[in-house]
């Protein structure tokens, strides 16, 4: 593997690659630009804190591996794969956040010469790998100017996931906020987040849902409770589409929690729930069942991942809201799965992605196997 490029201007350097012979097209995939609709565009959004492990264009899933944990393109068109980037053995299935971006795959990783979580980017076809920034938490949004994102942990304060502004021209990286802010959301002006250390208003929850204004550096407090009858906290999993907020959290008194998904309406300030785990419980989906991720495919389709509480559960299931209509699917892994799946929509289906190598992905089965299975039969 070569070293990778440090500038930000995003200068070649090419690294190797393994690809399989299956289905080769009359025309090389290689050679093929990455094609973004504004259908995909938005589906990759909405599954950006949903499903941190697989993104798409309109040719190719983009995706860590499920048994090998390295960077992966699947092509829709011929089922055929390529490996375009291996980040070592010390920290192979340490790779999170891929995105596409205009021309350039984004990924997150912590490869050999690395000494933190560093964003990287590379051609669709493995080659011009660019060491863009280092110390990157979750979250990373574009803009033609700026990459807005987390920090892993603060170099000063210490704290994590504070958030920065990176200068995509200059290279140079400055702090917004020495807050600990989670899931960004870009919306207009303002970037919304949910912030686990806020102290300037009372409120009961761990955590807060802001909002940070960009052209004024002002903050504020976003109160999705007021209005709503159940007690909330723990919020997570925050997005942003056609107006409003979705995100995930724990509703009714302590002791008597359950999770559920929610919408809050910015222009009215209504919150209302979508969907709660009481009704996986009366589904059958026993004990106590937690609503882990949701994917919405849009404003009327929303899908959730849910399991049980407890060890050694093979038990989950997979509910569907569309239009206020709710189904619920229960299912059983072959396997034990220690952390389970996240769950994203790709092309109008949810896909479960194992949050540990070594399970596979449920809905897009075929992206399972590996350059070497092909290359050996």
């Amino acid at each position: 593997q070569a070293e990778p490029s440090e500038s930000s201007f995003e200068s070649p350097s090419v690294s190797s690659s393994s690809e399989s012979s299956q289905s080769q097209s009359a025309e090389d995939p290689d050679s093929l630009e990455i094609k973004l609709t504004p259908e995909i565009l938005q589906q990759n959004q909405a599954n950006l804190y949903s499903c941190y492990y697989m993104t798409q264009d309109a040719r190719s899933y983009y995706y860590r591996h499920p048994i090998k944990g390295t960077l992966y393109r699947y092509d829709k068109e011929t089922g055929r794969q390529k490996e375009l980037f291996d980040q070592g053995p010390t920290n192979r299935g340490f790779l999170y956040g891929i995105q596409v971006y205009e021309d350039r795959i984004y990924f997150c990783t912590i490869a050999e010469n690395d000494q933190t979580n560093t964003l990287y980017s590379i051609d669709r076809n493995g080659g011009n790998l660019t060491r863009v920034l280092n110390n990157i938490g979750l979250g990373y949004i574009f803009t033609p100017d700026y990459i807005y994102y987390n920090a892993n942990r603060d170099p000063e304060s210490g704290i994590d996931n504070t958030l920065y502004q990176y200068d995509r021209k200059t290279g140079e990286s400055k702090r917004l906020l020495n807050s600990q802010c989670e899931y960004l959301q870009l919306v207009g002006d303002y970037i919304y987040y949910i912030d686990w250390s806020f102290t300037e208003e009372s409120f009961e929850s761990g955590s807060v849902i802001c909002r940070y204004n960009l052209k004024t550096g002002k903050r504020e407090a976003i109160d999705v409770q007021k209005g709503y009858e159940k007690r909330l906290v723990s919020y997570e999993q925050l997005l942003f589409l056609n107006g409003y907020l979705y995100f995930r959290c724990a509703q009714g008194e302590t002791g008597a929690a359950e999770t559920v998904v929610l919408r809050h309406n910015l222009e009215t300030g209504v919150t209302e729930e979508i969907i709660a785990a009481s009704e996986f419980a009366e589904a059958g989906l026993q004990p106590r069942p937690q609503i882990k991720y949701y994917s919405l495919a849009n404003t009327g389709e929303i899908y959730t991942y849910v399991r049980p509480l407890g060890m050694e559960i093979k038990e989950y299931a997979l509910g569907k809201v569309e239009n206020g209509k709710i189904e619920i699917e229960l299912k059983e892994t072959e396997k034990w799965e220690d952390n389970g799946y996240c769950i994203g929509t790709f092309d109008g289906k949810p896909v479960l992605v194992p949050l540990e190598i070594g399970g596979d992905i449920v809905g897009l089965e075929d992206l399972s196997r590996t350059v070497d299975d092909e290359q050996a039969v």
